[in-house]
């Protein structure tokens, strides 16, 4: 495969200033924090348990789920599991605040468990009740997580959530299992549906479960305007929609990002719905004359999400394009890619902005012919260093691997012309430069190319970020 397609953007660890500082202290607490309240680990999973779920803990019943963000994670566990704890009550959470983050992003182990942090195994119905609200006071006051996506919630603003299920499930298993009725019926419990209640038993909230209520509230107001009739991706900071905007005429395609409050928050702080109003911000004043970039038809807030519309672009990507069957590319072409991609990022960066972001997938062939940039969540001005890593790890430059970051840089620049090198290094190559992201080894080129153009490639990938050339050199060699 010509481009080994990863979850994501990497949002890597930040320097080691007070943001840097405040992590290895989360990280630190909360190792401390698991060896009193779950003592035991699960090797090949990312949980810990406070005790043995063989142990008198019921097959099946009411479970709540205590949504946090790695920020505060540490504050959320200690005020739940004392309660737990007295009352003898099974329960597992993250072995470490990174797995949390994984869990959060829905890419890992599956978008059904984001928000799952500290997951409840209740003896009783009663009991499940007693502690939903118990839960729900002492957490409170602490700060909300992102949202579980099919379960119910307490109220709003509550991080305590619930469903009818399963107890021993764990990450990252088949996402269906048999509930068992109690006259032996198997019926499908599946994750990835809206909790609801079986026939035999009655949602102890019914009157009171705030989730589905704003879920019809949000879903109205979007209706009225904008069909939605696809979702093209779905993780923890948001989704993002193939729609048909109604309130125009003709109606008109466009694509809606969602960021979502609260989802995926980084170390920086930083969540979905920041993240999309950034990438709002730059298409709109910094892209928007380029030429590069698809066009903003609407931005909006409902509820705690952020919705970005986007001009419907048709098109392929390259990653796409360079991959497909019985489809030959001459050299020629390829070069002439390649020609046509260090003008798309030159055209960002002489708009004064920093893609972060350079990867095959993110470049859209669109109908007639012309290359167009996408997702710009972590886009930052160029003047302005930003020290929190976010790159798709493929892409990503030797130093947010190796450090280099603890040194203040005056811009970010030098990752996008990194990743550049990588894309036409694929394009060209058809495999990637660094296998395993090994940088000590230097690339080889077996296509024949000018020589010019090979250490043209060769130079933007150079590990030393001050010694790779700008994307207008580059140009000039390929010409």
């Amino acid at each position: 495969m010509l481009e080994r397609l990863h979850s994501g953007p990497l949002e890597g660890p930040p320097v080691p200033d007070a943001r840097g500082q405040q992590a290895a202290d989360l990280r630190s607490r909360w190792s401390k924090i698991c060896e009193r309240f779950l003592p035991l680990a699960a090797p090949g999973t990312p949980w810990r348990y406070s005790r043995n779920l063989d142990e008198g803990v019921p097959r099946q019943g009411w479970k709540i789920h205590l949504s946090a963000t790695i920020l505060n994670a540490c504050d959320m566990l200690e005020a739940s599991a004392p309660i737990l704890f007295d009352l003898g009550v099974a329960f597992k959470g993250p072995a470490t605040l990174d797995e949390l983050r994984k869990l959060n992003s829905g890419i890992w182990y599956g978008y059904s468990q984001v928000g799952k942090f500290i997951t409840v195994y209740p003896k009783s119905t009663s009991q499940f009740i007693g502690l939903c609200h118990r839960l729900d006071r002492s957490c409170s006051e602490i700060g909300c997580g992102p949202s579980v996506p099919f379960d119910n919630r307490l109220r709003a603003n509550s991080n305590v959530f619930y469903r009818y299920g399963i107890f021993n499930q764990q990450a990252g298993a088949a996402v269906t299992e048999s509930i068992v009725s109690p006259s032996g019926e198997c019926f499908e419990e599946d994750r990835y549906k809206p909790a609801r209640a079986p026939s035999w038993e009655r949602d102890p909230f019914e009157t009171e479960a705030f989730y589905g209520r704003v879920r019809n509230r949000e879903g109205s107001f979007l209706g009225r305007r904008y069909n939605i009739f696809r979702c093209l991706s779905q993780r923890g900071k948001g989704g993002v929609y193939d729609a048909i905007e109604m309130g125009i005429h003709p109606p008109r395609a466009c694509v809606i990002k969602e960021g979502r409050k609260d989802g995926e928050v980084a170390w920086s702080g930083s969540d979905g719905f920041e993240r999309t109003e950034n990438e709002a911000r730059i298409l709109t004043h910094s892209l928007s004359q380029s030429g590069a970039v698809p066009s903003v038809y609407d931005t909006f807030a409902v509820g705690d999400s952020f919705f970005l519309v986007l001009e419907k672009l048709d098109g392929i990507s390259l990653a796409r394009l360079l991959t497909q069957k019985h489809v030959t590319i001459f050299m020629s072409d390829r070069l002439s890619i390649c020609r046509e991609l260090i003008d798309l990022v030159s055209a960002i960066h002489n708009s004064g902005i920093v893609w972060r972001d350079c990867t095959l997938s993110n470049v859209l062939i669109d109908k007639d012919g012309k290359l167009r940039a996408l997702d710009f969540e972590g886009s930052c001005e160029i003047d302005k260093f930003d020290s929190f890593a976010w790159s798709t790890p493929d892409f990503s430059p030797p130093e947010i691997f190796s450090g280099f970051y603890t040194r203040p840089r005056g811009s970010n620049l030098p990752e996008d012309l990194f990743a550049l090198g990588c894309c036409l290094y694929l394009i060209i190559e058809g495999r990637h430069p660094f296998p395993d992201r090994d940088f000590t080894l230097t690339p080889r080129m077996k296509q024949r190319v000018d020589r010019r153009v090979r250490s043209a490639i060769l130079a933007l990938l150079n590990n030393d970020p001050d010694r790779r050339p700008l994307s207008a050199e580059i140009r000039k060699t390929f010409t």
